[in-house]
């Protein structure tokens, strides 16, 4: 690299070569989530902050500031309903895609069009943080760095509408994640170091506004453990952000760091004085956001490579990076080792996206199914009755009260239930199996039941029961939708009678299906 060059320097192809790309990207993950519905916290997001006004907002969600993706959640919930997923999914690409853009024009500004185009293009498909682009309870981590490259946007102004932008930017990550503290402290410092000290009302007005919140509403789990284990859950979560910026592994990623490390080192020796205030405050963004998120969670099974932090040191990482090179100008064989370079981390990014996609689409398709069992037989539903523990939680009493308040359900139909992949429907028949059945003594002489010797398996639609005698210790098992027989026993035949298994009425036309096994000679029928 030699020379300086103008940020226009090229042509306005780069730029163009950007916009498409950002197009296409917004396109294929808006495509990828077409089949989604809500999974994991969105759903304590439906179940418990649908109504209740400001309070609901403000309200800290795992220890966490988050009243703007919130917000922009309940208005989702009450406008186009809970059916249509691609509307959630659309506001995080749209956040996603103005955050890389807004990368991209502090990054020209530093090396040029055509080197930022290289640089920045991986972040569209930045498929280590696939949580963060598929996932739209990530909001928070993507309005957060959309607040802080907005509020440096308007520091390079150096004017009073620049000032008033970087406000917005500063109260706009406020308002999304307890990560702003690390963003307001990095403001603070270039604003101090670049002399504008009385421009300092541009992070105390939104640190004042935090703080309020936090004597009101913010709880805290810190410890002195999480305090000692959070510089290696810090280092590991900045080698998964530079690995995955680069679509390489974590332990590629800790090489990178290393040597970034020492080139920004020798850089700073070699060239004293060329360490601006910028690169102060993007390294003080980075330092802060891993070091204040390993504090909540450095002693949870996380060990900092989660996907859903990537987004946020990546983004930094790549500011940092064109400031510490900045007014530099790429000679075309180095363009030509930045395109190389953008072509593979994007593919390897797309393929990150597809891993992503499909454990989305796994959790869908059962929590879809799951969700719509719980419908078909919500008369006798227990309202705490836990719909999907260990995927969401999802607990039937106050899930059914927002389905019905809103008009709308994001749960398979009967019809819908039907064509559900396999383990779906399994899943659906557990929920099924928990609820819905109404099992009762009755006489070891069911009258009109047929013997069977060992084994028995028997149709019984909706609206009637199936009768079981004899066999005593004999296991019944139950299924529905699913294609074949859940392992756990139902129930088991008493040393003496029957049982009776009566199913309610629903809306789906698809009959149960008893098996026993076991217990010797048993006597089994369908019975009105």
């Amino acid at each position: 690299m030699t020379g300086a060059a103008p940020a226009g320097a090229g042509g306005s192809w780069p730029r163009v070569a950007f916009a498409v790309l950002a197009a296409l990207a917004a396109a294929l993950l808006v495509w990828l989530t077409r089949h989604q519905t809500f999974i994991q916290d969105e759903w304590s997001f439906l179940q418990y902050r649908y109504s209740g006004g400001i309070p609901s907002l403000l309200r800290a969600h795992n220890s966490h500031v988050m009243v703007l993706p919130l917000l922009i959640y309940k208005i989702l919930f009450h406008t186009v309903g809970l059916h249509a997923r691609w509307p959630y999914v659309l506001t995080l690409v749209v956040a996603h895609v103005a955050v890389v853009t807004g990368v991209f024009v502090l990054v020209r500004r530093r090396i040029g069009d055509a080197a930022a185009l290289a640089v920045v293009a991986p972040l569209l498909l930045l498929g280590a943080a696939w949580e963060d682009l598929l996932w739209p309870a990530s909001l928070n981590f993507v309005l957060v760095t959309l607040g802080a490259v907005v509020a440096w946007l308007g520091l390079d102004r150096r004017d009073r509408r620049g000032d008033l932008v970087a406000l917005a930017g500063a109260l706009v990550m406020v308002a999304s994640s307890t990560a702003c503290v690390a963003f307001l402290a990095a403001l603070g410092a270039e604003l101090w170091l670049t002399r504008r000290r009385r421009s300092l009302w541009i992070v105390a007005i939104p640190l004042a506004l935090f703080v309020a919140w936090g004597l009101r509403y913010g709880t805290s789990d810190v410890t002195l453990d999480a305090v000692i284990a959070t510089p290696r859950w810090a280092a590991n979560a900045a080698a998964a952000a530079a690995g995955g910026y680069a679509g390489l592994t974590v332990e590629w990623g800790r090489a990178l760091i290393v040597l970034a490390a020492a080139g920004a080192v020798t850089w700073c020796v070699r060239r004293p004085g060329r360490l601006d205030p910028r690169a102060w405050s993007l390294a003080i963004a980075a330092a802060g956001f891993w070091l204040l998120t390993g504090v909540g969670r450095a002693l949870v099974v996380d060990p900092g490579t989660a996907s859903r932090y990537v987004y946020v040191g990546a983004v930094l990482l790549v500011l940092l990076g064109a400031e510490l090179l900045r007014d530099l100008r790429a000679g075309r064989a180095a363009l030509w080792g930045l395109a190389a370079f953008a072509l593979f981390a994007l593919l390897a990014g797309a393929d990150g996206l597809r891993f992503g996609d499909h454990a989305l689409q796994s959790a869908s398709d059962e929590l879809r199914a799951r969700t719509g069992a719980l419908e078909l037989v919500a008369a006798s539903a227990p309202a705490d009755y836990a719909v999907a523990p260990g995927l969401a939680p999802i607990v039937a009493g106050p899930y059914l009260a927002v389905v019905g308040r809103a008009g709308s359900s994001p749960a398979d139909s009967p019809a819908e239930l039907l064509m559900a992949p396999a383990p779906a429907r399994s899943a659906a028949d557990m929920v099924l199996t928990d609820i819905a059945p109404n099992i009762t003594p009755v006489a070891a002489s069911a009258a009109g039941c047929r013997p069977k010797p060992g084994a028995a398996e028997v149709a019984v639609p909706a609206g009637s029961a199936a009768v079981v005698a004899g066999g005593a210790g004999a296991e019944i098992r139950l299924r529905r939708f699913g294609d074949g027989w859940p392992q756990a026993a139902r129930a088991v035949l008493p040393a003496s009678g029957g049982l009776r298994i009566a199913f309610p009425r629903d809306r789906s036309p698809a009959p149960w299906h008893v098996q026993v096994t076991g217990g010797g000679p048993v006597r089994t029928c369908a019975a009105a």
